[in-house]
């Protein structure tokens, strides 16, 4: 990872830029949009809130925390805010032919003040072995381990050991996404998945410990603190998952994280690299606990100045009138939709007339006290962009063109994908010199893989474009971070970054580390449904999930609402959800944001329910060993109107159900609770509420109960 806010190869990037918007005639101003940005990056240290890093010896002081490395290239010791977290020293263990790999003492290579780098060889029989750390100033610790066969050589195992004190691990979070964690050059691996699968599991760590496919993110700790282990190889096709293992391994005193690489002797040919990466959280505590914004969503035309709004839908040419009702209605800030520019999803005007317009809306929208976020595209950096071909024209081969594994699709339907940073370098640029022009107080970015539809009916030949990879959107984002906290101008607040995945592989990898590192970043999150028959054909619906935003309260986060049943998006201290998933899922969000997780299944309905009452309740009514059902529509058994109630359900089996209820609108509401006809014949309701709200009225296969804004309400219900 480069030196952030520093750019690699700035040179290059930087004329590119610079002849891209003369060509297009600049913004205005008569000034060089990129001079200050260059004598911004000259003198750049880190990103604010975070300190140099000290080297003292064997140790590595960073945000916080103590890493030490007393032996080979994995930390002995690892202090997490002055306790040590660590049962004993982290190691891979390497065995060729019974013979285990030797690590040679770590040795720096190089130290400033953004990140440390360090190497260690080893060897085994004919296997040589090396392996570069990497520690950042945000805490992350990186590894490349490269294995260098001398001929064919036979690898009977490769276990990662991550000793944690017992003491320290009550729950654990992991995100299930089929892939290969080993890349070979020329060697299939594994056994092939049947589709893909995209969930969030986790909860308390039994007694006897835990085992799983390998995951690109494993959390475990307790709800105070954790540590992640990820891993940078899962490609996006994933095309494969190798026959590997994460266990979580009780012994005495200590609770051992292991990460299987090979489960058989495996005869490695060629040269293979395993790249993943270790993570304490939280790395920075926040030092308050700050809300969630509400931000109103609108479309913006700059030809006549109309804005409309969603929340709810209007029309109107006076934007003052508007900006105020939305103003006096809650909202904290205006969130552009795309079509804002005339170059679309760019932050660039090629017109003076819409620029000149744009500035009054800015100027209009900060004298009502609200901010203004404009959304920008970086899915894909197209030739079309201003100053992009320059760049694109020197990036180098893609690693693949198999971009999220359409390969039936027509090799010309498919837009390479190229390994580089210099993508995120081109749009951090472009947005920074915006956001100066402008005053911009942040910007709302979609960012992950072409859909698979925008794929199918893409006419771009290979080569039109460079989509941001892996490390690119994680560079992006850090960028962006570090851009509007501190580093554009002096604020009396931060700005805000809002990050858009459209899908869940993008989301995992690319912000896995920004999740954890406890970042303010505002995070709006959503799966894209099967709305057409070629995506049907391609996808299982359980392969898409829905989620609108995460579930935490000590990192602010932005929850989507498309639905005109609420004025702006809700954060914390108040839910709104058209399409809902799994519990798994958001109690995995939330653990790796070290939000409480007990008890796990309730996580979201925290802020709103005395949970100890609430697990007596669970119990005295007989549903303590009951499967929890959360979230999702389960049309065979329970409907629930209207789209904006959070909701999920015990269920015994035998009818029989305990019912959560969660209005998440802005207003008192009727809550309509279908359940299904049992078998024989008409469903005979019994609704007994056992918690707050109005008694509840039953009609029909109906139950009715009023709940007011954010109130929570149980029912028990017997159906048969």
């Amino acid at each position: 990872m480069k030196r952030p806010p520093q750019l690699s190869r700035r040179e290059l990037i930087v004329s590119g830029a610079a002849l891209g918007l003369a060509a297009c005639g600049g913004p205005a101003r008569g000034r060089d949009p990129l001079k200050s940005i260059q004598q911004g990056l000259a003198a750049a240290a880190l990103p604010p809130p975070w300190v140099p890093m000290v080297v003292r010896g064997t140790a590595i002081e960073v945000a916080g925390h103590r890493y030490r490395f007393d032996a080979g290239p994995f930390p002995t010791s690892l202090e997490v805010n002055g306790p040590e977290f660590l049962f004993d020293a982290i190691n891979l263990d390497i065995r060729v032919q019974d013979e285990l790999l030797v690590w040679q003492r770590a040795r720096t290579i190089s130290v400033d003040a953004a990140e440390v780098e360090l190497l260690a060889r080893g060897n085994a029989g004919d296997l040589i072995a090396q392996t570069r750390v990497t520690i950042s100033y945000d805490g992350t610790c990186r590894f490349r381990v490269s294995l260098i066969p001398q001929g064919i050589v036979t690898i009977d195992s490769i276990l990662l050991d991550v000793p944690i004190l017992r003491g320290e691990t009550t729950h654990y979070a992991h995100h299930l996404l089929g892939a290969a964690a080993l890349t070979y050059s020329s060697l299939e691996l594994g056994r092939l998945i049947e589709g893909r699968q995209a969930i969030w599991g986790g909860g308390r760590i039994p007694d006897n410990g835990w085992s799983g496919e390998i995951t690109p993110l494993f959390w475990v700790g307790n709800p105070d603190q954790g540590i992640v282990w990820f891993t940078e190889q899962l490609a996006d096709q994933q095309r494969q998952a190798p026959a590997t293992q994460i266990q979580l391994r009780p012994v005495e005193g200590a609770m051992r994280l292991l990460v299987d690489f090979i489960t058989a002797p495996l005869d490695m040919p060629d040269t293979v690299h395993l790249d993943f990466g270790l993570q304490p959280t939280p790395v920075r505590p926040p030092e308050s606990q700050k809300s969630a914004i509400k931000p109103a969503r609108a479309e913006w035309w700059p030809e006549d100045g109309r804005m409309v709004t969603q929340f709810p839908m209007r029309a109107t040419g006076d934007t003052r009138s508007t900006l105020e009702s939305l103003r006096d209605q809650g909202a904290q800030a205006i969130l552009l939709e795309e079509g804002w520019s005339d170059v679309p999803g760019f932050p660039h005007f090629e017109s003076a007339k819409h620029e000149g317009a744009f500035h009054d809306l800015v100027s209009l929208t900060h004298d009502t006290g609200l901010k203004v976020i404009p959304t920008i595209s970086a899915d894909t950096l197209s030739f079309d962009a201003p100053g992009a071909a320059d760049v694109l024209t020197d990036m180098p081969r893609p690693i693949h063109t198999d971009v999220m594994n359409v390969s039936r699709a027509p090799a010309n339907q498919v837009s390479e994908m190229f390994h580089t940073e210099a993508t995120a370098e081109y749009f951090e640029l472009a947005v920074r010199a915006f956001a100066e022009e402008f005053q911009i107080d942040g910007v709302n970015v979609l960012i992950g893989e072409p859909t698979v539809r925008e794929m199918l009916q893409s006419e771009r030949r290979p080569g039109a474009g460079a989509a941001l990879d892996i490390q690119g959107r994680r560079d992006l984002l850090r960028r962006l971070y570090a851009l509007f906290h501190g580093g554009l101008r002096e604020r009396d607040e931060d700005g805000i970054v809002i990050a858009h995945s459209p899908m869940p592989w993008s989301m995992i990898h690319s912000y896995a580390d920004l999740l954890v590192a406890g970042l303010n970043v505002y995070r709006s999150i959503s799966f894209r449904g099967l709305s057409d028959e070629a995506l049907a054909k391609r996808w299982r619906p359980e392969e898409v999930p829905y989620l609108y935003g995460d579930v935490t309260h000590r990192v602010p986060t932005l929850f989507q609402v498309p639905t005109a049943d609420t004025l702006f998006s809700v954060g914390v201290g108040g839910y709104g959800r058209e399409e809902l998933t799994t519990d798994q899922e958001l109690f995995g969000l939330a653990a790796v944001h070290n939000t409480s997780l007990w008890p796990e299944e309730l996580a979201p309905f925290a802020p709103f329910a005395e949970l100890d009452r609430l697990e007596e309740l669970r119990v005295s009514l007989g549903f303590g060993n009951a499967s929890w059902h959360p979230y999702w529509i389960v049309q065979e058994r329970l409907g629930v109107q209207p789209s904006s109630t959070l909701y999920g359900y015990w269920y015994t089996g035998s009818g029989s159900m305990l019912l959560l209820l969660l209005n998440g609108a802005e207003y008192d509401q009727d809550i309509l609770v279908e359940v299904a006809a049992a078998s024989n014949g008409d469903a005979r309701l019994l609704a007994e509420e056992v918690w707050q709200g109005l008694p509840a009225r039953t009609r029909d296969n109906l139950i009715i109960t009023t709940l007011a804004t954010s109130q929570f309400a149980v029912l028990h219900i017997e159906a048969g």
